[in-house]
């Protein structure tokens, strides 16, 4: 009996250190997130009741140290990239946060061009950036430098290119681009305006001055007669574009466009005027001499007897009549510029226009 009594009291006894030295044993586990950095030792970590146990913990490549949770709340590492566990009594939880390096690319571009991003962009390390630049019409790119160093032009000359890409960024970098005029530029040609009668203001012409149309362009010229004024029509009386004539559909607006241009050319737009008043007659066996003249006149008539000419300006206004008169009359006194003689004749009325020079 008393054999059996000290049996049972030696295991008791035996079952009692098992379970003390259990409770001597416990767990601290540690964590931190693939790929961004490593903690050592890693896992489910045993230790003896009242020991220590250090973690150190180290970054990837392009990956920082952020923070550190100790039992799921903030704690500050004990060393450089460390965390010492003393005097343990419990389980315990470690958790590190790394965060990605981030880096800026400065981009920018002269005048006449673009670059896409602009600015300051942000790229995570050891990412690729692509940047595209474009020049304006008529430029071409001039030089492209990366941090500071010219990278094209380059020697032997290649293509220029049309964008860069930053590989595998590990640091701040800077990227511009400068622009010129293109070596070849657009052919150019030259339309040449004239405008009938010159020095007379009755109507509008615009562009109204030689112009020019890039090679296989169009451009437009609006022609427009003057509004009747003082008893007076005014009409495109012609247009003529390298010498051939061009169907006026309105004499008082018409315009012309110039299209698939391939070489120089000319227009030359004449107005004339009428009376609206008065009826007149074509009389084409009527006619005068010099035109433009300085001052002396010749009259052609044939058969026509002419009683009177009337010598009226612009605004329809009477200059001087000329009763009966003979094959030729003097102008002379008149001031220079655009005249019309208003003829009575046995036909009927007509009307020739004469410049003074």
């Amino acid at each position: 009996m008393k054999r059996l009594f000290t049996s049972i009291f030696f295991m008791f006894v035996v079952i009692g250190a098992l379970t003390t030295a259990q409770a001597a044993i416990h767990t601290i586990t540690s964590e931190v997130a693939v790929g961004q950095g490593t903690i050592n030792p890693l896992g489910a970590i045993e230790v003896a009741n009242g020991g220590s146990q250090t973690f150190t913990f180290v970054a990837a490549n392009c990956w920082e140290f952020d923070r550190l949770e100790v039992d799921y709340q903030p704690a500050t590492p004990t060393g450089p990239g460390q965390y010492t566990f003393t005097n343990v009594q419990q389980p315990h939880h470690i958790r590190v946060f790394f965060k990605q390096l981030t880096y800026t690319i400065a981009a920018s571009a002269g005048a006449n061009g673009t670059i896409t991003p602009v600015g300051n962009v942000t790229v995570n390390c050891g990412t690729n950036r692509t940047f595209t630049f474009a020049a304006d019409a008529d430029f071409e790119l001039e030089e492209l430098r990366i941090n500071g160093v010219v990278r094209w032009p380059t020697t032997p000359p290649t293509a220029a290119p049309t964008f860069h890409t930053f590989t595998n960024v590990t640091g701040d970098s800077t990227i511009h681009v400068t622009f010129k005029e293109t070596d070849n530029p657009p052919v150019m040609y030259t339309v040449f305006v004239t405008v009938l009668p010159a020095g007379e203001n009755w109507g509008t012409v615009n562009p109204g001055t030689d112009f020019q149309v890039v090679e296989g362009g169009s451009q437009t010229i609006q022609i427009s007669a003057n509004p009747a004024a003082a008893g007076i029509t005014y009409r495109i009386s012609s247009i003529l574009v390298n010498g051939d004539p061009v169907t006026i559909n309105n004499q008082l607006n018409s315009p012309y466009t110039f299209t698939n241009v391939t070489g120089d050319s000319t227009i030359v737009i004449t107005f004339d005027t009428t009376h609206t008043s008065i009826r007149y007659e074509e009389l084409p066996e009527l006619g005068v001499f010099p035109n433009p003249t300085d001052g002396k006149l010749n009259i052609v008539s044939g058969d026509l007897e002419i009683s009177k000419i009337e010598v009226t300006n612009t605004l329809g206004n009477v200059v001087f009549v000329i009763e009966n008169p003979t094959n030729s009359f003097d102008v002379s006194s008149l001031a220079k510029g655009t005249y019309f003689l208003r003829f009575t004749t046995t036909r009927g009325l007509a009307i020739r226009q004469i410049i003074r020079n």
